[in-house]
């Protein structure tokens, strides 16, 4: 992955001595600066840039998503999306960098997420900028092409609906809605042509941020045909396309009226998500089609009435293409190629006929953005992705940190690598969108935490969303190589519930079973084969749900919110509130954290209890558990939801005493800021073959993951031998 990194030097922190905050300790006030003993290093994966640059409204980093995309004469291209969690709704990206100050509308009333740049329509014209965002305000920006920090706001409208797309060319301005179509001059914003969909749906269509709430949940669609995208041809003509049809509008010799045209048909199109047409050759438009072919493709539309593909992009088929690479070998599925795409959601060219195309699942903001750019000859030039919204990656045990899951993709890096960002790319991705509905496989649309384990020599791919509640599995066609992650089934509880994790063994334990206060032990049985015509090596992993293993909460514990489970020792860790504890939010830790010692023997032993760490003033002032909580060899570590003191902690603790050792905090290579731990899972931990410690944070405010690479001193990694 070719990446512009813009501070890529490592932030090392170092302390010689442990706090020693125990079970006596005072756990609200530990580690408030310290740094555990030892030293540790602050990396990022998930994002090309690592989130620097400034405070809000100012920095680097890949947006969140991108429904649509346009593209300048000179290169710059523009990609806007109803929601990033930072306020890149609408990014600047030119020669593999992106802008520091955001687009921003600022001191007005706010009618959109981003400074009022939310939206899933924008265009650009010479050296001005239409946002049409989803608060139904059209806004005009004025800059420089040149410069992607010079964009400043101008004016606004009010405009009739939520926009869907829009496009300009030569002075016009054209917006599309669900149902409508209207022509304004971009002098004034006046509308001097409409159009109405006959029959057409009056509910805006499902790529738009609007028709989804906050956690990416569809809401209900009225029937009917409904505008996805608009371009102008700037012959009078406005190219519409309405659900997976491409129509043709025309302006009247009165300069007011649009009227249909009737066109032929376009051929191999399966499910077209965007228009545009080409830089250097007019006649040419540009399609995203995202049906089975997975390509680009370029019709010619000089003779309206018999469009004609010309050329395609991409290979065909996307990630499932019959793809060889440069030593002539044959790519597994799911393998990354430049050339491989998938879910196009837009493309355009420039002046010198460099093509650029955004790929993402669903839109945004899903955090699974792809930029890139190609040649004329097809090479690709430089790419640009965001793999993390709300989102936990995890390690990969078997290959000792050098290879991540995400919720949708496979990253690897290089452990020794002296850059921040690891030198990670993406070498696999793991969704078949084509195949397998929301209902099937609802990665595409949520975030989640990652696991994987392998099993009897199967990967078993797992994830957990931000309402717990249990986990959907995942396996691959391991006789092929596959790296497309199928789903095979789930353990999930009807409601929300907070304390799931599957052990070494692969059983998984659910310590907040409601009805019966019980927590419960599902055997982890082997595999399965599942009977696929299309997939021919599918398994499944077995569990009986219907006999697990079950044991009685302890009887001082008022709620049981997170389980940890390690086989080798027979040692359990609890944590949650005791009946003396104040229950403070849903979803956290909670309060008491508790060791277990032979658990599963029929006289456990409580090694240790201890208070967690809190933020003072999380909740309405009062102090707020900790969100993520693993652990791995001799430690425990614990990421608090909120910020202290403006920074983001997550606290290393001692497995054989409880006590605080410190806290990490994010360092200069990330901007020394990151966003909330909002997923119940939001760290995951590895201890790595040469002792060192790895743990990722979520970091959904600027889109990425954390990284702390942590080296204890020799002396505390011996004090806690009896541990392990």
């Amino acid at each position: 992955m070719k990446k512009t990194t813009l501070l890529n030097a490592l932030t090392t922190f170092s302390l010689l001595a442990p706090l020693g905050f125990g079970a006596d300790g005072d756990a609200d006030s530990a580690a408030k600066s310290i740094a555990p003993p030892g030293k540790y290093d602050v990396c990022w994966v998930g994002n090309s840039f690592s989130g620097n640059g400034g405070p809000n409204g100012f920095g680097y980093w890949v947006q969140n998503g991108a429904d649509e995309i346009e593209v300048a004469p000179n290169g710059v291209v523009l990609a806007g999306c109803g929601w990033d969690e930072a306020g890149r709704c609408a990014g600047l990206h030119r020669d593999g960098k992106v802008n520091r100050v955001l687009l921003k509308q600022e001191d007005v009333p706010e009618t959109a997420w981003g400074w009022n740049t939310g939206n899933n329509a924008l265009a650009f014209d010479g050296d001005e900028i239409y946002i049409a965002n989803t608060g139904k305000r059209l806004i005009r920006f004025v800059g420089s092409a040149d410069d992607l920090d010079s964009w400043k706001p101008a004016d606004e409208v009010k405009l009739p609906d939520e926009p869907v797309g829009a496009n300009a060319k030569k002075g016009v301005l054209a917006v599309a809605y669900a149902s409508s179509l209207e022509l304004r001059r971009t002098k004034d914003f006046q509308t001097f042509a409409t159009w109405t969909l006959p029959g057409a749906a009056s509910k805006t269509p499902q790529n738009s941020q609007t028709a989804q709430n906050n956690d990416g949940d569809k809401k209900a669609e009225k029937s009917g045909p409904a505008i996805r995208d608009v371009v102008l041809d700037g012959r009078g003509g406005a190219w519409v396309l309405v659900d997976a049809q491409i129509r043709l509008l025309r302006l009247g010799a009165d300069g007011k009226t649009l009227t249909e045209t009737k066109i032929g048909a376009f051929p191999t199109l399966g499910a077209p998500t965007s228009l545009a047409f080409d830089a250097k050759n007019p006649a040419l438009l540009i399609v995203c089609d995202d049906g089975p072919d997975q390509q680009v493709k370029f019709f010619d539309v000089s003779k309206p009435n018999a469009p004609k593909l010309t050329k395609t992009f991409g290979e065909k088929g996307g990630l499932f293409s019959q793809t060889t690479d440069a030593k002539g070998r044959r790519l597994v599925d799911g393998e990354t190629f430049p050339t491989r795409l998938y879910s196009p959601r837009g493309a355009g060219t420039d002046a010198q006929g460099n093509l650029y195309v955004s790929l993402g699942f669903n839109g945004a903001p899903v955090g699974t953005l792809v930029l890139r750019s190609f040649a004329p000859d097809g090479s690709l030039r430089w790419e640009l992705a965001n793999c993390a919204f709300v989102d936990t990656f995890g390690f990969d045990a078997t290959a000792d940190g050098a290879r991540i899951y995400t919720r949708t993709a496979i990253l690897e890096l290089d452990p020794d690598s002296k850059n921040a960002d690891l030198d990670w790319r993406q070498v696999a991705t793991t969704v078949d969108a084509l195949r397998y509905s929301k209902e099937e496989d609802e990665r595409p649309f949520y975030g989640a935490s990652a696991f994987v384990k392998t099993l009897e020599g199967r990967r078993l791919f797992y994830t957990i969303g931000q309402y717990g509640g249990g986990f959907h599995f995942y396996s691959f066609d391991e006789e092929n190589g596959g790296q497309i992650a199928r789903p095979v089934g789930k353990i999930r509880s009807d409601d929300e519930t907070w304390a799931w994790r599957m052990d070494e063994n692969g059983d998984v334990w659910h310590g907040d079973h409601h009805q019966t206060r019980s927590i419960r032990r599902y055997r982890f049985q082997g595999w399965r084969k599942v009977e696929s015509a299309d997939v021919p090596n599918l398994y499944a992993p077995i569990y009986d749900t219907e006999n697990p293993d079950a044991w009685p909460w302890p009887d001082d514990f008022e709620l049981v919110r997170r389980i940890y489970y390690v086989p080798e020792t027979d040692t359990l860790y609890l944590s949650g509130y005791l009946k003396s504890d104040e229950i403070d939010s849903w979803g956290v830790c909670g309060k008491t954290l508790r060791r277990y010692d032979g658990w599963t023997s029929g006289s456990p032993k409580i090694a240790w209890t201890v208070p967690l760490p809190v933020n003072p003033t999380g909740e309405n002032g009062k102090p707020l558990s900790p969100e993520g909580l693993d652990v791995a060899g001799d430690y425990i570590f614990c990421g608090m939801v909120k910020a202290d003191e403006g920074r983001q902690r997550t606290y290393a603790l001692e497995t054989a005493t409880g006590k605080v050792l410190g806290a990490f905090v994010p360092g200069g290579a990330v901007g020394e800021e990151a966003g909330w731990q909002d997923m119940p899972y939001s760290v995951a931990a590895l201890k790595r073959k040469n002792g060192d410690y790895w743990i990722l944070v979520e970091e959904d405010w600027r889109g990425k993951n954390i990284l702390y690479r942590w080296t204890p001193p020799t002396s505390a990694s011996s004090s806690n031998a009896d541990a392990k």
